[in-house]
Parts: C-alpha cells; sequence; structure tokens
C-alpha cells in the first residue's frame, strides 16, 4: 500500500458527507470554525458564535460567501 493510498478517505466521494465545516470570519480578522450537521439551521450556528464572542446576535450581520 502506497503512502497516498493511505490518505484516500473511506468514503467514496459520490457519498455526501453528514456534516459540513464552516468558517465564520469577524471583522478584526478572528476565524471560528464550526463543525455542523447539513440538515442543522444556521441560526445555531449564529447563537453560538454570538455566544462564543460575548455579544448578543442582533450585533452581527452575517453574510454568506460561497457555492
Amino acid at each position: 500500500m502506497s503512502a497516498s493510498d493511505k490518505k484516500k478517505s473511506s468514503v467514496p466521494s459520490s457519498v455526501p458527507s453528514s456534516h459540513v465545516t464552516l468558517k465564520v470570519k469577524s471583522q478584526d480578522d478572528v476565524d471560528v470554525y464550526f463543525r455542523v450537521k447539513r440538515d442543522v439551521e444556521l441560526r445555531k450556528m449564529m447563537e453560538a458564535f454570538s455566544h462564543k464572542v460575548g455579544k448578543q446576535m442582533s450585533a452581527f450581520v452575517f453574510l454568506f460567501d460561497g457555492i
């Protein structure tokens, strides 16, 4: 078995992952990563971010930049 074979995932690429990794980037260049299930509402991630930062969710504007 070669080194490249060991790096391959055991899940075929045609099977979508049940989780997605989201990056929340603040204006002061602080990146916070969340790994959430695909069927979870984004509101939960937004609430978790605001709790982690220590501010109310209404103090933030969340923008989507991606696919």
